[in-house]
């Protein structure tokens, strides 16, 4: 089997993609659930047994800063 994938259309497809089809409310989602993760962080690590679940919500709120900051990057390098 052989696959052609025109590199330069699949570039210029998710450049559309990330250009138009990413709003503002995708990063009000974005900063809504890493407030939430963190705030759910914090009230976890007040109690003994869960700083594990802790951890994990704290990455959680990080990584979604992180897509956040990318995708808004993204978008205004791109325009």
């Amino acid at each position: 089997m052989n696959y052609n994938i025109d590199v330069n259309q699949t570039w210029q497809t998710a450049k559309f993609i990330i250009v138009h089809m990413i709003q503002y409310e995708l990063f009000l989602v974005f900063l809504v659930t890493g407030a939430g993760a963190w705030h759910l962080s914090n009230m976890l690590s007040k109690h003994n047994d869960r700083q594990r679940d802790a951890t994990f919500s704290r990455r959680i709120s990080w990584a979604c800063l992180l897509l956040m900051i990318v995708f808004f990057a993204l978008r205004q390098f791109l325009q």
